[in-house]
């Protein structure tokens, strides 16, 4: 495993944004796929998106990220349990949101987001 360095918190960092993206990945029947493949899947969406656009840039810039595989994702389905979620300021919140996320590098590191 490597150090948390530098690096380390600027793949952290970006790797944060798709958390933004609201988008729930959902496998159909490849149980993991890499950020490249899925930034390709839903360019036509999301290609307008502020936080879109820094996945794609990052990964152009450090192709390796593309390389990074989606390993787990943890969705809050507000319409499936009928429970009610509330934000920090207690505000309820009508749409469903990403809690977190789990990448795994081609070196076998993970970064949770």
């Amino acid at each position: 495993m490597s150090e948390f360095d530098n690096e380390t918190a600027d793949v952290s960092a970006v790797l944060d944004a798709y958390m933004y993206l609201d988008y729930q990945y959902k496998s159909k029947g490849k149980q993991e796929e890499n950020l490249n493949e899925i930034l390709e899947k839903i360019e036509d969406d999301y290609k307008d998106n502020e936080y879109y656009k820094v996945l794609k840039k990052a990964c152009e810039v450090n192709p390796s990220l593309g390389e990074y595989t989606l390993v787990s994702q943890s969705h809050y389905d507000h319409e499936t349990n009928g429970q009610d979620f509330f934000n920090y300021t207690g505000e309820e919140c009508t749409d469903d949101p990403i809690q977190a996320c789990a990448f795994k590098s081609p070196d076998g590191d993970l970064y949770v987001a």
